[in-house]
């Protein structure tokens, strides 16, 4: 058992949890039950615990103001705390492949470990690994995309051979249509083989003004300068016209005669 406080949290692990609202239910459960599984953590040279997994659970602890929490303690170097970590990932099906790719990528720059080394070491196939750090391919904007919708790695895998356009294609009918992996893999071959055509949008239906419609309203308009003028209102209209336009140019005096200037006018 060691106090939240005594764990110190890798820089390269720390996440803003803050925003996380499931840290909410976690932190409430934490308050209730306690930790049910313990933390892994290794002791530094330099005497202090550093986590190893956990993450989540140590942040729901602290937040729940928890004096103690149960941990195992493994003997472990820099190399080997990332592996175990990349291995609980592997083992619990971590939400986030994008991010078990970085890690793995990160291992191989940082401590110039080999692919096949590392599948070993995982306990993955060669090829399944070389697999997730493919989907590093992908851009930013697309892997947020991925992410949001739900799509799973073997769908994001699919995708892999296409250009950004098409892919931008592809993920519009995924998502849209909630396609599953078998579809999506026939979309993304269609796509690539130009046998896929995205259909385009149906124009707007343009309003069309026939020329019974601008006579209806130059006669209209004729009888309202009718009965203004009949009321005493000095108005007029004049109508011009070209080769694209019909113009109706109005004027009505602002100032009345005084004696008329009480007048009230009802036009039906």
């Amino acid at each position: 058992m060691l106090k939240p406080s005594q764990i110190r949290i890798p820089r390269k692990r720390q996440v803003d949890t803050e925003s996380d609202e499931t840290m909410q239910f976690l932190t409430a459960s934490i308050a209730s039950n306690g930790v049910i599984e313990p933390v892994t953590v290794r002791k530094r040279e330099d005497g202090e615990y550093e986590l190893i997994n956990g993450l989540r659970r140590l942040c729901g602890a602290k937040k729940a103001g928890l004096r103690r929490i149960p941990c195992v303690v493994h003997k472990a170097d820099n190399y080997t705390a990332e592996l175990y970590s990349v291995i609980e990932n592997l083992q619990r099906k971590a939400p986030s492949f994008f991010e078990e790719a970085a890690v793995i990528k990160r291992i191989t720059e940082d401590y110039g470990v080999s692919e096949k080394e590392l599948a070993v070491r995982l306990g993955i196939p060669h090829h399944i690994l070389l697999g997730k750090l493919s989907l590093l391919k992908l851009s930013e904007r697309h892997r947020k995309r991925i992410e949001a919708a739900g799509i799973t790695e073997a769908q994001a895998r699919s995708m892999l051979h296409l250009n950004e356009y098409m892919r931008e294609m592809a993920l519009e009918k995924i998502i849209t249509e909630g396609l599953n992996e078998k579809q999506t893999e026939r979309l993304c071959a269609d796509i690539y083989s130009g046998k896929y055509e995205k259909k385009p949008e149906p124009e707007k239906p343009k309003m069309k003004y026939a020329i019974g419609d601008i006579r209806l309203f130059s006669n209209s308009l004729s009888k309202m300068m009718t009965t203004l003028q009949n009321a005493g209102i000095d108005a007029a209209f004049r109508k011009y016209e070209n080769n694209k336009y019909v113009e109706f140019r109005v004027k009505i005096r602002k100032e009345l005669p005084e004696e008329e200037s009480a007048t009230q006018l009802k036009i039906c």
